[in-house]
């Protein structure tokens, strides 16, 4: 991606931010907030284990789907108007979701308050505990979606406000918070619960074992414990500002810049220091599950 393009994205994105807020900012109301507690949404996750005929159900653009059941014309307009805009700037398409979802919750939370945008996500989430409930047993929700235990193939209740795509998968791996599993269809390795931060190795050793071969497998393990050939980086956590990244050593956890090229050339002194049993230790067992459903 050339430097130009990038900037580009940068500038739209700082625009349509600085319109918001400035939006906001004017428009701001003072809200007496009622008690939250009869909107929560608390997720579900069933016992680990190795799940086989499993379904994942996802309410498409749920938010702004149930947007008219909570909220009046006015609201629901103002942040129709603003999602029209955002779906003009010249980003990808992942970052426009995270920007109509980011425009619905500041807008509804500055304007309306945060009991009603509780409402919305328990709205949706009946719906989705509701259509869950029809069609099998429950491994784990999300506010707008659900894995699920079924012999089905299709979702076949439609009595329900949003609109529902499914994704169906040979088997799934549950081994809270960590999620593996292999789509029926793409043999794509949807892996999930690793956070926010997660080192990429983790990423690299379940996309190998499960879409390598036996040798492949073996050689990944082998170089996840034992090899110097292993970037740094994928190694290091970034923490919670991004500002530093955080390696696990052998005597202690090291934080340090990661700001400038000089800052990651520093970096691979540390390489043998690297505490790759500590590292192993968080995915083991979900890693064992796997080797030994796949090897």
């Amino acid at each position: 991606m050339s430097d130009d393009i990038t900037q580009k994205m940068l500038n739209d994105y700082l625009t349509y931010y600085n319109m918001l807020w400035e939006y906001i900012k004017q428009n701001k109301k003072n809200i007496d907030e009622e008690d939250n507690n009869n909107y929560k949404t608390p997720l579900f996750n069933t016992e680990s284990g190795i799940y086989f005929n499993v379904m994942k159900i996802d309410f498409q653009r749920a938010f702004t789907n149930y947007l008219p059941k909570i909220v009046d014309e006015n609201i629901f307009n103002i942040i129709k108007k603003f999602c029209n805009e955002a779906s003009k700037l010249f980003l990808p398409l992942k970052a426009k979701k995270f920007i109509y979802n980011y425009t619905l919750t500041n807008i509804i939370v500055n304007l309306v308050g945060k009991t009603v945008l509780a409402k919305l996500r328990r709205t949706v989430y009946d719906d989705v505990l509701y259509l869950s409930n029809q069609l099998g047993d429950i491994i784990k929700t999300e506010v707008d979606g659900a894995y699920l235990q079924t012999s089905l193939k299709e979702a076949h209740v439609f009595d329900v406000y949003g609109n529902i795509t499914t994704k169906t998968y040979k088997w799934l791996v549950w081994n809270n918070p960590i999620m593996i599993g292999l789509e029926e269809n793409k043999n794509k390795v949807v892996i999930k619960g690793l956070g926010k931060y997660t080192p990429n190795i983790f990423h690299k050793t379940f996309q190998t074992l499960v879409s390598g071969s036996n040798i492949e497998r073996d050689q990944c393990i082998e170089d996840f414990l034992y090899s110097s050939k292993i970037h740094i980086l994928d190694w290091c956590w970034k923490t919670d500002t991004g500002e530093q990244i955080e390696i696990l050593c052998k005597n202690n956890n090291i934080k340090m810049d990661s700001k400038t090229n000089e800052d990651i050339n520093d970096l691979y002194e540390l390489t043998s220091l690297i505490d790759k049993d500590k590292y192993f230790s968080f995915i083991e067992d979900t890693t064992t599950t796997i080797y030994e459903l796949v090897g």
